[in-house]
């Protein structure tokens, strides 16, 4: 199973990053985040949401996807979020729990369904 989590930043309530996680641990660690989100986090301090529990880590990946694309990323200039790729990318913390059946032209299948020029 697998959950979606938002980064808030504290002093405007707004959304700056979009994440995936195996459970809830994964939503207030500050390891392994870019400068970018660190910048913001010590500046001004962040908040914690998870949005969606319980859903498979395919689930996941596809809601990821959406909301970094309805939030945008600031990096290309479509939005405000700090991530810095597309989405998909997370990974669960145990190489056993990465599903079998997954493959790189199921993720890529994924990734452009919500490309904007598919839309």
């Amino acid at each position: 199973m697998a959950i979606v989590y938002l980064h808030r930043r504290k002093d405007t309530n707004e959304v700056f990053y979009v994440g995936i996680g195996k459970d809830s641990y994964r939503v207030g660690r500050k390891a392994n985040r870019n400068k970018y989100w660190h910048n913001i986090v010590n500046k001004h301090g962040y908040t914690k949401e998870v949005i969606i529990k319980n859903v498979t880590w395919d689930e996941a990946i596809t809601e990821e996807i959406k909301l970094i694309k309805e939030y945008g990323r600031k990096d290309i200039g479509s939005g405000n979020l700090v991530n810095m790729t597309r989405g998909g990318e997370g990974c669960p913390s145990k190489e056993s729990e990465y599903p079998d059946y997954y493959t790189n032209k199921e993720l890529k299948e994924i990734i452009l369904k919500f490309h904007p020029r598919n839309k």
